[in-house]
């Protein structure tokens, strides 16, 4: 039992530094969208594009984030036409977006101690007479687990790992291969979302947002990343 109280503090430790650590991230939503409002004021709109994009990783269900960044995409010279999400994907998306990183941790930990706790009655105190209840119970917390633990992977994914990329300046270049010599396909607005598919030292393999594939070189994009 002793032992078991040193565990609860520790868990009780570390949900204290998630919770600093994710105030710190609303805080950062906030000042990305700071940010994009300052370059959309100097029509600077590919920047605008991409701190809006950006908060809305930290700030998914932001309505402020959302308007100003159609705004932003709206005084691009061509229309972004983006492919709908299949079904799963945004079900799942919508359930990993409730919280942060860190509150899917806070989650997981808790279920974490419901179960071990369950054990402990179970084994050792006698309390949980019932094996049909105690498996059953022990099942749910088991899954609600797994669910928290996979939701905060997919949440750190989205914020700190993303495969999207925003394309700087005026317009760029998209290309059959990952060299100059190679047929062109099309030029892409500044401003326009792509999915990083593959790379090499200077150029990625991207997918535009209309599914058309080609090459764009590194120095063109940024990755919309936290932290990056």
């Amino acid at each position: 039992m002793k032992y078991f109280k040193f565990f609860c503090l520790g868990v009780l430790l570390i949900v204290l530094g998630e919770i600093n650590g994710q105030d710190e991230m609303n805080l950062s939503a906030d000042n990305l969208f700071n940010l994009g409002n300052a370059a959309y004021n100097n029509e600077h709109f590919d920047q605008a594009i991409f701190y809006y994009e950006q908060a809305r990783f930290l700030d998914p269900s932001g309505k402020d984030i959302a308007v100003n960044l159609q705004l932003a995409n709206e005084n691009l010279s061509t229309d972004i036409i983006e492919i709908e999400p299949f079904f799963l994907a945004e079900w799942w998306n919508g359930i990993c977006n409730l919280m942060l990183p860190g509150g899917w941790k806070i989650i997981s930990i808790a279920f974490l101690i419901c179960l071990l706790m369950l054990v402990y009655f179970h084994y050792f105190k006698n309390k949980v007479e019932s094996k049909n209840l105690f498996y059953s119970s022990s099942g749910v917390l088991i899954a609600f687990f797994i669910i928290a633990v996979l939701a905060g992977n997919t949440r750190t994914n989205q914020i700190f790992n993303s495969p999207f990329a925003i394309v700087f300046g005026e317009d760029q270049s998209l290309y059959v291969g990952p060299d100059l010599v190679s047929e062109k396909i099309k030029d892409i607005t500044g401003g326009n979302k792509l999915r990083i598919l593959d790379e090499d030292d200077v150029w990625y393999k991207v997918s535009a947002m209309d599914s058309e594939q080609g090459w764009i070189k590194k120095e063109n994009v940024r990755l919309i990343r936290i932290g990056k």
